[in-house]
């Protein structure tokens, strides 16, 4: 879901699942964050 605006801001992405996935700001806000966050080899 994210990986197709992986280029655009944070907060250009939690407007997305705002707006496209009825998602509330916090909830939003944390799957962008967890989703940009470097994964552990």
């Amino acid at each position: 879901m994210l990986d197709s605006v992986k280029d655009q801001k944070h907060m250009e992405q939690v407007a997305l699942l705002k707006s496209e996935h009825k998602i509330g700001h916090g909830h939003a806000n944390a799957l962008v964050a967890y989703y940009r966050a470097p994964q552990p080899v």
